[in-house]
């Protein structure tokens, strides 16, 4: 139960709040050149069942349906940053482990993921690069993703 809630705190609850206090302050900016978006990073336990971290995928894609119809009258275009197997601190899998299913096939680029590759996605979101796309999921996964038989 701590572990749950733990997570819901950060993974739910904090990103909501954050949102729901950034946004009006992003409304209420004089108007800039580029668009106003709100970009949520979250990983591919949105749609990846991982049994052994149920608390984990919960949480994982129930604002990216939200934020859109809630932002709109902001003029802020929520995206959704979906990452893969990213080699961090926070990776909780063995290093070992990911490297004999990464080499066995797991995703069509065969390496790990970078953060400077979740973040140059969220830069690219945030820019006037994609300008019809809202509410839209980037995933940054290597192509983990993809259902294969």
């Amino acid at each position: 139960m701590e572990s749950l809630d733990r997570v819901l705190d950060v993974n739910l609850r904090g990103t909501f709040f954050l949102a729901q206090a950034v946004a009006p302050k992003m409304r209420d900016a004089p108007a800039r050149d580029r668009p106003r978006s709100i970009t949520t990073a979250t990983s591919a336990s949105a749609t990846i069942v991982s049994l052994d971290r149920a608390e984990y995928c919960v949480p994982k894609t129930a604002l990216s349906k939200l934020f859109p119809l809630r932002l709109r009258e902001m003029s802020i275009t929520p995206y959704e940053v979906r990452a893969g197997v990213i080699r961090t601190d926070m990776s909780r899998l063995p290093a070992e482990k990911c490297d004999q299913l990464i080499a066995a096939g797991l995703t069509p680029i065969a390496r790990w993921g970078k953060p400077e590759d979740v973040g140059r996605a969220i830069a690219c979101l945030a820019s006037d690069h994609v300008p019809l796309v809202t509410a839209d999921t980037l995933h940054v996964d290597g192509g983990l993703h993809i259902h294969k038989l």
